[in-house]
């Protein structure tokens, strides 16, 4: 028993003397957890042709599309009015397009009516356009008679 005292007291004694550590070894960490992938922008909201109108039109053209908003009363030549049926008559669904996508000179109108590409991203945002314009005044839906 001597000895095995003797043996593990020396066995101590190198240890400490070459800075060894006398705990148990520690349990590695585990490896890190990989971040999440990044969530997904949420999906733009749905086309609102009435708040498009308000924010980008009605400044010019009116609320109610009469061509009488605030910004008129500085402008010549004035506003179409979109609730007069005078303004339908031979409109086909593409000329109204046309003016708020390429602006008003693209279709011999105010070269002040500056375009608006980018409010219009789909085919069924312009149609949706078109229908709120042609919701002002008794304007039939489509394309005119030939």
């Amino acid at each position: 028993m001597r000895l095995s005292l003797v043996l593990s007291c020396t066995a101590l004694a190198l240890s400490v003397a070459c800075g060894g550590n006398t705990e148990a070894p520690a349990e590695k960490p585990a490896p890190a957890a990989e971040p999440p992938p990044p969530a997904e922008p949420p999906p733009p909201p749905p086309f609102n042709a009435a708040e498009v109108y308000k924010v980008n039109c009605s400044t010019c053209h009116g609320e109610a599309g009469a061509g009488d908003g605030v910004a008129s009363a500085a402008l010549d030549p004035k506003p179409a009015s979109f609730a007069e049926g005078a303004f339908w008559e031979g409109k086909a669904d593409s000329d109204v397009k046309a003016a708020f996508i390429q602006g008003g000179a693209a279709v011999g109108k105010s070269p002040l009516m500056v375009p608006f590409p980018h409010l219009f991203p789909s085919e069924a945002d312009q149609d949706a356009m078109v229908a709120l314009l042609r919701g002002f005044g008794a304007a039939p839906a489509g394309e005119p008679a030939e």
